[in-house]
């Protein structure tokens, strides 16, 4: 499942304070809510879509291929 994938990556890097981690959910992703607190309860940073597009990346980290990824502005992997 892919929000497995991504709760996998959220302990990488923990206390490097050059890296930020954030999530977001591509619109129509089969993902809601219940995906989002789960990573806030791990303590992942969530954003809005919106918000995620707006910004560049040194880094984006894809759980799935599905959407429309090519909004965000950076240099994609897919776990």
């Amino acid at each position: 499942m892919a929000l497995y994938r991504l709760l996998d990556v959220l302990p990488v890097f923990p206390g490097d304070d050059r890296i930020t981690r954030l999530f977001t959910l591509v619109p129509g992703s089969g993902f809601g809510v219940d995906a989002l607190a789960a990573i806030d309860g791990l303590g992942g940073r969530t954003v809005p879509w919106a918000e995620a597009c707006g910004r560049t990346y040194d880094l984006v980290v894809a759980a799935s291929p599905k959407g429309d990824l090519r909004l965000l502005h950076g240099p994609r992997v897919l776990l």
